[in-house]
């Protein structure tokens, strides 16, 4: 785990640590070429240098930063009420809520990146 990324999760409260652990493990395992780093405020994951996917826990909720805003928009009706901004999926649902109903989804626009 890239250094800042350690320091930002240990700094969550646990049941927040817990939600960013499990969409970093989703963002690894469908991203395993992307790079870990940080930058922003939070995790960021890099493809040939160029940042494609953040997550951040924030007031709102977990966060997903996806840098293609075009391929967000072709998953909005799957994201109805998820979205908050043109790339950014705001997840308010937690723990096996989280993973049921979103996780799926988020899965396939990884793997469409």
């Amino acid at each position: 785990m890239h250094k800042a990324v350690a320091e930002y999760v240990s700094n969550l409260k646990p049941h927040h640590r817990r939600d960013v652990l499990l969409l970093r493990e989703l963002v690894r395992e469908r991203l395993p070429q992307a790079e870990e780093g940080f930058g922003f405020g939070f995790p960021l994951y890099y493809l040939h240098g160029e940042p494609i996917v953040g997550l951040a826990h924030r007031k709102k909720g977990l966060m997903l930063y996806v840098m293609r805003p075009e391929l967000v928009a072709s998953f909005g009706e799957r994201l109805t009420g998820q979205l908050d901004g043109k790339s950014c999926i705001c997840m308010k649902r937690t723990g096996k809520t989280l993973r049921v109903d979103l996780f799926p989804v988020i899965e396939e626009l990884l793997l469409a990146l």
